[in-house]
């Protein structure tokens, strides 16, 4: 989890144990991490959990579709043999072609052919 996330979330319950309304908690963050703190909104989602029981300062798992296949992988697989083609990276990982597709255009990893120069 990102350090910044850990440090607001554990001023806000301190605060919230000292007894500091939502605001008060607030404007103590734009006074200790400047640009960096959280909304307004951000602290009292956190005050309503607090108050619902749930001290944990970490978030909880989210429901959704689990990631097929680590971007790591991928980039290992186009790192350790870059003439294999997309598709052929898909088949290896067994990863849809279009999430292999996305991976390698996010991390730059782009086709590089030769071009023939001409001369007139």
């Amino acid at each position: 989890m990102d350090l910044k996330k850990n440090v607001y979330r554990a001023t806000l319950l301190l605060q919230y144990r000292r007894g500091s309304t939502a605001d008060e908690a607030h404007r103590f963050l734009l006074d200790y991490m400047g640009d960096q703190a959280p909304s307004r909104a951000t602290c009292f989602i956190w005050y309503r959990k607090f108050r619902n029981g749930e001290e944990s300062l970490v978030e909880a798992h989210r429901i959704g579709r689990p990631p097929t296949q680590k971007r790591s992988v991928v980039i290992a697989f186009c790192e350790a043999q870059p003439d294999l083609s997309v598709r052929d990276i898909a088949a290896r990982t067994q990863t849809p072609k279009s999430t292999v597709h996305d991976v390698l255009q996010t991390s730059g990893k782009v086709p590089k052919l030769p071009r023939v120069l001409r001369t007139r």
